[in-house]
């Protein structure tokens, strides 16, 4: 009893003197940002499950065999050690002499989108509906469309049969990610931030156009996740504009949703039948618990000390000495054993305290400091850029892009081609609306790049 009271008492003080620190620097909770949102998602994706493991109060976990407490209390260390370094990082990151020249971008202001600009959004949203009817085309049989016609099971199969297939490395696949996935969710956010502002019915019907695309490159898979996070954004980017504060209504507005949602799309994607109280079990359960297992089997495979040393880290041609170890797939199959298919290879990402634990054992704490300055510096960065649609946009973008890290390790963002696209895009739309001039703050003054 008395190490189940120290256990809880331990699990609630990490991450109040957490958020604490990091609202010391004006890192909070109660504000959009890439670093809040960053670590509220840890906390719900990579800590939070714990104690749910801890007094066994999940059956799918008990299931999957996570009833070992010495683990248990293992990942706790490692998920409060590794919070508590990226906040380490973040408040050095946020006190260094980079914060000092961010000025406030709130004081200046760009003027509406130019002709110019609104004519590259537009060509990127007439781009990704050719790209998007390219990969309907390529794929032959479209899960969403078997959905929709009844057979959610055929679907479910499809999907697991072109995600596992060797499809996903075609070209058709990579254009498809990149503007369905990435790109056309920032175009989307830019317009609807210039909407909000200035209501202009030729960026209406251009909104409109790029939202409904958003939503077929989001569920042409039958994948739940993009879909509620392509809405996450949009709320995001309404709150952004409107203050960029975050209020009670604001979470429950987001969890209606995002429940709304879930409660449509997973009947007709998956076939179940579950009641919306079910539906918000499963979203909590999903979210809290649906990478900590393969944390927990993380610890396992790699308890006798024989780190990966970044093995797991993408090599992209080869161009590193080392062979890459599939780490979420071996976690997949040591989950699914003894069912497992070898026609049907899966990933079961593990978060980014296990995922750093695998291939450095306890030093992977220091690599945790870098990780939460990183993502502190790119807010700074952000905040040094002037108010406007784009900026908006681009900032509701790299929330939700970077969020992720949290939950999916740092090696699935290493080598990502696709992001440096999406920001030399958001660059060039501020160059056409600065008329080749790209501006920027130093101590709260306007300057710029010719």
């Amino acid at each position: 009893m008395f190490y189940n009271i120290m256990f809880f008492l331990g699990y609630i003080m990490v991450p109040y003197v957490a958020f604490i620190s990091l609202r010391s620097v004006g890192i909070k909770v109660s504000t959009i940002s890439v670093p809040s949102f960053f670590f509220i998602y840890y906390v719900l994706g990579a800590y939070a499950g714990i104690l749910i493991l801890y007094y066994g109060l999940d059956f799918h976990s008990i299931l999957r065999g996570a009833t070992d407490n010495k683990i248990i209390v293992k990942m706790f260390i490692l998920s409060s050690g590794t919070l508590m370094m990226l906040t380490c990082g973040a408040v050095l990151a946020s006190r260094s002499k980079l914060k000092r020249h961010t000025g406030n971008s709130r004081k200046f202001t760009t003027r509406p989108l130019n002709k110019f600009s609104i004519l590259f959004l537009f060509l990127l949203v007439l781009i990704s509906a050719i790209v998007i009817v390219d990969y309907v085309r390529s794929i032959g049989v479209v899960p969403i469309l078997m959905a929709i016609g009844g057979q959610a099971g055929e679907a479910v199969n499809a999907r697991v049969t072109l995600l596992t297939s060797n499809f996903q490395s075609t070209y058709s696949m990579g254009m498809y990610s990149l503007f369905a996935r990435m790109i056309l969710p920032l175009v989307s956010y830019i317009l609807f931030a210039e909407y909000l502002q200035y209501h202009k019915n030729s960026i209406k019907l251009l909104l409109l156009f790029a939202v409904a695309l958003s939503i077929v490159g989001s569920v042409i898979e039958t994948a739940k996740g993009p879909l509620v996070f392509y809405a996450l954004g949009l709320l995001i980017t309404n709150l952004i504009v409107g203050g960029n504060r975050v209020y009670i209504k604001n979470i429950i507005v987001g969890l209606i949703i995002v429940l709304i949602i879930t409660s449509i799309i997973m009947p007709l994607f998956m076939g179940s039948k579950l009641s919306i109280y079910e539906t918000f079990i499963y979203m909590i359960n999903r979210t809290m618990l649906g990478n900590l297992v393969p944390g927990y089997i993380t610890i396992e495979m790699f308890d006798d000390g024989e780190f990966l040393l970044g093995a797991s880290f993408p090599n992209p041609r080869g161009v590193f000495p080392y062979k890459q170890y599939l780490l979420a797939q071996e976690i997949w199959i040591k989950m699914m054993r003894p069912t497992y298919a070898s026609n049907q290879l899966y990933t079961a990402p593990p978060v980014l305290w296990a995922e750093l634990y695998a291939n450095f054992g306890y030093f992977s704490f220091f690599l945790a400091l870098f990780i939460g300055a990183f993502i502190a510096w790119l807010q700074i960065a952000l905040n040094k850029i002037p108010f406007s649609s784009t900026k908006v946009g681009l900032s509701a973008w790299m929330t939700l892009y970077f969020m992720g890290i949290s939950i999916k390790g740092v090696g699935a963002y290493m080598w990502d081609y696709y992001f440096f696209v999406v920001l030399l895009i958001a660059i060039s739309i501020m160059l056409f609306q600065g008329r080749g001039k790209f501006y920027y703050s130093i101590g709260g003054n306007e300057a710029k790049i010719k």
